[in-house]
């Protein structure tokens, strides 16, 4: 299986700018780099402990700010045995101190427990959570970033929905990419946020195996960007109401090797 949205990595860092005077710095070309270039080159310092703690912990999968907090959700694999494992979610108010805002896995068990947190949202007064690489895909959600509840479990009641990879607010609705195990690329969206599955509804679907692996708003109109599984070109998807998409890029932007 492909991963769909590259991972940060274990550690957080903020990029500071530093003003020294007369300080120099080293080039790839030749070893230097002029003062005046070395005033504006951005230093980065890492604000958090190594896998917070964990070295099971092994990457950064999200990163969004809400009610002046900055959260970051993880990667922790699932252990074999029936244990308490996988993602978490954790927060700080400055940068620098981290806090846990959930279990792992949610607490969850290992049969049910998401192994990572793919992508955090605000909608609608709350902090969304969507999960995969294992196990069926979830969304979870908190009104203050510290107690979670679940909103969506096993995929939309299809368990074959691994991976919910990508989340953006449009128009008054959320909407959420998909994955289907070996199948297909889907996109659904709901008006309220709850977790009323038929509050959910399946928007756009694709008919090779592929993944959703960014949705943005550009000039009022929704995007996607889809990655096939089968190595195919890329492609970009557009709506402006949501539901009726066009290909607007469907050729790898005309090189085959952009998959």
């Amino acid at each position: 299986m492909i991963n769909r949205k590259p991972a940060i990595g274990i550690f957080v860092f903020l990029m500071v700018a530093i003003t020294v005077a007369g300080v120099s710095a080293a080039s790839p070309d030749d070893g230097y780099i002029s003062p005046e270039l070395a005033l504006d080159m951005p230093v980065w310092v890492q604000v958090n402990s190594s896998g917070f703690g964990d070295s099971t912990t092994d990457q950064i999968t999200a990163l969004e700010s809400f009610n002046n907090y900055l959260y970051a959700g993880t990667h922790n694999p699932i252990d074999p045995e029936p244990l308490f494992d996988g993602a978490q979610i954790f927060r700080s108010p400055d940068g620098h101190t981290w806090t846990a805002v959930t279990q792992p896995g949610f607490g969850n068990a290992h049969d049910t427990a998401p192994p990572a947190i793919l992508d955090l949202a605000v909608f609608k007064g709350y902090l969304y959570a969507s999960t995969g690489r294992g196990n069926a895909a979830q969304i979870w959600r908190s009104s203050n970033g510290v107690n979670w509840g679940p909103v969506v479990n096993a995929g939309f009641g299809d368990p074959d929905i691994i991976e919910l990879t990508v989340m953006t607010e449009h128009s008054g609705w959320l909407y959420v990419g998909a994955t289907k195990q070996d199948n297909e690329a889907q996109i659904w969206r709901t008006f309220s946020g709850d977790g009323n599955l038929s509050n959910w509804n399946q928007v756009a679907v694709g008919t090779d195996p592929a993944s959703i692996t960014a949705l943005t708003v550009f000039s009022n109109t929704l995007y996607a960007a889809v990655q096939s599984e089968a190595g195919a070109p890329i492609q970009i998807w557009n709506s402006a109401g949501g539901q009726n998409w066009t290909a607007v890029i469907s050729d790898g932007f005309g090189d085959t090797d952009n998959t």
